[in-house]
């Protein structure tokens, strides 16, 4: 399996680099954004979607992914109603 961000001093990038792009889109243009990361574009589409407006990051590493999902209902996963 192809992985764009591995380990945790990833996760801290991504995770980082999310908050660059929030302060810059704020700063830029006057609109707060939600950013959504995680493992897989499934996982980041409903960490994004968790995120109570106007804005924020959330991240959410590969260890915890299971964790994070399990409590969650069926319906916060994108294209499952």
């Amino acid at each position: 399996m192809r992985r764009s961000v591995v380990g945790r001093a990833g996760v801290v990038l991504a995770r980082h680099l999310g908050k660059v792009l929030r302060v810059r889109t704020l700063a830029r243009l006057g609109i707060d954004v939600r950013v959504g990361i995680g493992p897989s574009i499934t996982v980041a589409a409903t960490v994004y979607g968790q995120i109570p407006t106007p804005g924020g990051v959330l991240s959410i590493s590969p260890d915890e992914v299971a964790e994070w999902l399990g409590p969650l209902p069926v319906e916060a996963l994108p294209g499952a109603a």
